[in-house]
């Protein structure tokens, strides 16, 4: 049974490797083509992609449930497949492939249609890799090509003022994030002399003591994720980005506003008990909870009300993480 198991896992796991390059040579193939068939066909096959994952990351969870050996087998790959990459990885490519088929008719006869969809799908596929990765230089890689395509789409109306306003200030807002987030893996890399995650919680499981370093880390990385959230001072760029086309403003629900959650609750083993990153995280997090939820009671406008409820949601998810409630 374990051997059939194992025979189940390998395709499933292939799949999960294969799919973020393979989304990432659609999207230079689209970017590439000035053909419009070709192009409709790219939408068709992108919409394929993320069918496959959708599929292929159930089976993943079937197999982590009945205990195949996924997580040894996927290590081999570089991949962590656990139960948090699967649920994150799940909601990826379902709300990625919703997006996607309400896009091509929603874009139909515009002019930005034809830059959506590779930017649309470097982003994703940067998102996918950073979900699947055991490797923290390849993770802080990815953290970087999610914002830098992003950027790329919130420019997509770039005659409008306030379209371009928003753009710029979430470019600069992301590359303190990323600065953030590169110095931080250093820093670990610093204290546990690997970039492997597996390697590293096995250290910080031995009950190695803390360091100046990690406790660095551990602010960088709260720095980070509450730039990524949108949490406030830093909230502003989020009710900006409503200038940009409805399937730009949906995709950061993709796995994109997020990631600050999924990077702690990723790497939370590596740091020894409350932090002062754990710190950060409980007030701006619970500050912005309180705040944002007010505000969005207060809109007019129902956009900019799902914008303050989106930041409320990332507040109260930080605030958990603070609490140390990663289970929640």
């Amino acid at each position: 049974m374990q051997e059939f198991l194992m025979f189940l896992s390998m395709p499933a796991l292939l799949v999960w490797l294969i799919l973020p390059v393979a989304l990432l040579v659609l999207a230079a193939f689209s970017g590439w083509t000035r053909n419009p068939l070709k192009l409709d066909h790219c939408w068709r096959i992108a919409s394929r992609l993320f069918e496959a994952s959708m599929v292929s990351t159930v089976m993943v969870g079937i197999l982590l449930l009945l205990g195949g050996g996924v997580p040894e087998l996927g290590r081999q790959f570089g991949l962590y497949p656990d139960g948090l990459a699967v649920w994150m990885a799940l909601l990826v490519a379902f709300i990625g492939w919703v997006i996607l088929r309400y896009a091509e008719n929603y874009l139909r006869g515009d002019p930005t249609r034809a830059r959506f969809l590779p930017w649309f799908l470097t982003t994703l596929a940067s998102v996918l890799l950073l979900l699947f990765t055991d490797n923290l230089l390849v993770l802080a890689g990815a953290w970087v090509g999610v914002s830098l395509a992003l950027h790329h789409l919130l420019t997509l109306y770039g005659h409008r003022p306030e379209a371009r306003l928003a753009a710029l200030q979430k470019f600069i807002i992301s590359r303190v994030g990323d600065i953030c987030v590169v110095g931080a893996v250093l820093l670990l890399y610093r204290h546990y002399g690997t970039f492997h995650l597996p390697e590293m919680l096995q250290v910080a499981y031995t009950g190695v003591s803390g360091s100046l370093a990690l406790d660095v880390a551990s602010v960088l990385f709260a720095v980070a994720a509450i730039l990524k959230c949108a949490q406030i001072p830093f909230h502003g760029w989020l009710l900006r980005v409503m200038e940009a086309p409805t399937p730009v403003s949906a995709l950061l629900h993709a796995g994109v506003i997020n990631l600050g959650g999924f990077l702690w609750l990723r790497l939370y083993p590596v740091f020894e008990g409350f932090t002062a990153g754990h710190l950060l995280l409980l007030s701006i997090g619970g500050l912005t909870a309180v705040v944002a939820v007010l505000a969005m009671m207060s809109q007019s406008s129902v956009k900019h009300a799902l914008a303050w409820s989106t930041s409320a949601q990332m507040g109260f998810m930080l605030f958990e993480i603070g609490m140390g409630a990663y289970t929640l």
